[in-house]
């Protein structure tokens, strides 16, 4: 049984790539914050069209770690 860790999504000319890390079935407890775990890695590509048909909505923010964006004020609206 895998237990996902992290989804990764990236865009490519030929469409959205997909990866995939899980967990692979490790029973013990969970790893200590600074240990390293074995993972394994699903990827894939599929076509804007296919990414389009598939979700539904899909947004991403990204932000500069200096600066906190629960702080911002929008002065444009």
């Amino acid at each position: 049984m895998y237990l996902p860790v992290s989804l990764r999504f990236f865009l490519e000319e030929e469409g959205w790539g997909v990866t995939l890390y899980a967990d692979h079935g490790r029973e013990d407890e969970a790893p200590e914050p600074d240990a390293v775990f074995p993972v394994r890695k699903f990827k894939t590509t599929i076509t804007h069209k296919a990414f389009v048909q598939a979700v539904a909505h899909f947004a991403v923010s990204l932000q500069v770690a200096a600066l906190d964006v629960d702080r911002m004020r929008v002065t444009n609206k």
